[in-house]
C-alpha cells in the first residue's frame, strides 16, 4: 500500500517537474550518525500558475568516493531520471571544492549556498573567541 502510493506520489511529482520550462537544483552531501553517505538533490521551479514549487528528486546512498566525477554522474542520474536534463539552469551547493568541479562538469550556472557560508563564518568566529566553545 505504501510503495503503490509513493510511485503514485513521485509520478505525479515527475509530472509536473517536466512541465516546467526551466529548473534550478539545490544539492548537498551529509553523512549520517552510521558515517553512511548521502546526495541530497531538490527541485525548484515556477509552476503554470506562477507559483513557486519545491521538489525532492533524491536522498542517495553515496558510498562513492566524493569526487566531482562521482557527485556529476549522481547528479545526472536524478535529473535524466525526473527528465529535466536540459532544463537546468542553475546548482546551488556549498563551497566545497568537489562540488565546485563537479557544477563545472554538468555545464550549468553555479551558486554558493549563502546559508553555507554564514554557518562556516560563525563557527570560524567562535572558534577564534578563546573559552567560548567551553
Amino acid at each position: 500500500m505504501v510503495d503503490i502510493k509513493y510511485h503514485e506520489a513521485k509520478e505525479k511529482a515527475r509530472e509536473q517537474v517536466q512541465k516546467a520550462v526551466a529548473v534550478s537544483l539545490t544539492s548537498d552531501m551529509w553523512t549520517s550518525i552510521n558515517m553512511d553517505a548521502y546526495l541530497a538533490v531538490t527541485c525548484h521551479f515556477i509552476d503554470d500558475e506562477d507559483q513557486l514549487c519545491t521538489t525532492l528528486l533524491g536522498v542517495q546512498h553515496f558510498p562513492k568516493a566524493h569526487t566531482a566525477e562521482n557527485l556529476a554522474a549522481g547528479h545526472v542520474q536524478l535529473m535524466e531520471e525526473w527528465g529535466i536534463r536540459d532544463k537546468v539552469k542553475c546548482l546551488v551547493t556549498d563551497g566545497a571544492s568537489n562540488m565546485n568541479a563537479c557544477v563545472r562538469q554538468l555545464n550549468v550556472r553555479h551558486a554558493i549556498c549563502i546559508a553555507h557560508t554564514i554557518n562556516l563564518i560563525v563557527h570560524k568566529s567562535f572558534d577564534d573567541v578563546e573559552g567560548l566553545n567551553e
